[in-house]
């Protein structure tokens, strides 16, 4: 699902205009991204939680070159599902 669909579904089952619709859905969305700029945990019950994790220092390898170089560590943004999510998915 792109951004364009979340705002039809949203104008779908809300019956709010296009313009409306799409405002709260970019505006939710920028909520999301700037919690996760500042380093913020976005919980969303029933769906999930967003956080920022931290990534280990290891070796990586170069197959064009043949070496084996260090990777930084670094940060990356990591979604846990929530139960509800993670049942569906067993099924």
């Amino acid at each position: 699902m792109k951004k364009k669909d979340l705002i039809e579904e949203f104008y779908n089952r809300t019956h709010f205009t296009k313009e409306i619709s799409k405002k709260i859905t970019e505006d939710i969305l920028k909520m999301i991204t700037d919690s996760l700029l500042n380093r913020e945990p976005v919980k969303i019950e029933g769906f999930g939680t967003f956080k920022i994790s931290n990534k280990k220092t290891g070796k990586v390898r170069d197959f064009k070159k043949n070496l084996i170089k260090n990777s930084k560590g670094g940060e990356k943004i990591s979604f846990i599902p929530s139960r509800k999510i993670r049942r569906f998915d067993e099924s």
